[in-house]
């Protein structure tokens, strides 16, 4: 904040930082405190095995890079609300009208882990996924993704040591050109009173 600079709404702006070469009182402003967040899954793959269980693939990643992790670092997390049949209004899918795909609520290990950075590494159905931590600016958002980057990449390198293990190939990107495509999320925090179908449009 500067001069006492307040926004619409009677919140504080939040000053960027600016960019090299910019002129004296040009500097941006956000002029609204907004949390986001990127979540990555990534593509998995294990070259000459194509038929490779990717599930357990992608588990061999995370708990590849949790054993590197001295144990009382570690975050604690709740799992009591998570159900790949439930959507994000709530509604839960009967378990018989699910395609296999979505049947990945099976114990297969850890497969999950808090990092020190704030971010959550863990398998998201047939993906190793990161979900960066939240922030309040872009320049944060871009700077957890890119150490994202390196923390997977560090996860595969780690899984591709274990005994009898295969080397992994981890891709950024969101299709594997076979018809099936995962993504990348951008969240961002928005008031609970603004309707579902608006959300849906932006």
């Amino acid at each position: 904040m500067r001069d006492g600079h307040r926004t619409r709404t009677g919140a504080p702006a939040v000053q960027q930082r600016p960019r090299p070469g910019t002129p004296p009182g040009k500097e941006g402003r956000m002029t609204v405190r907004r949390v986001m967040g990127i979540e990555t899954e990534y593509g998995i793959s294990v070259p000459g095995h194509p038929n490779a269980n990717a599930m357990l693939t992608s588990s061999q990643i995370v708990n590849a890079y949790a054993a590197a992790m001295h144990r009382a670092r570690r975050a604690r997390w709740d799992f009591e609300e998570e159900n790949p049949l439930r959507d994000a209004r709530g509604f839960d899918l009967a378990r018989d009208a699910a395609d296999s795909s979505q049947l990945t609520d099976e114990d297969i290990g850890l497969a999950n882990v808090i990092l020190t950075n704030g971010a959550r590494l863990y398998v998201d159905h047939a993906h190793p996924e990161y979900s960066a931590p939240e922030v309040t600016n872009p320049r944060d958002a871009v700077l957890w993704d890119k150490a994202g980057e390196r923390i997977m990449a560090e996860a595969a390198e780690r899984a591709a040591q274990l005994p009898g293990a295969q080397p992994i190939h981890l891709y950024k990107n969101n299709t594997d050109n076979k018809g099936a495509s995962y993504g990348t999320h951008e969240n961002y925090l928005m008031k609970r009173e603004t309707p579902s179908r608006t959300s849906c449009a932006i």
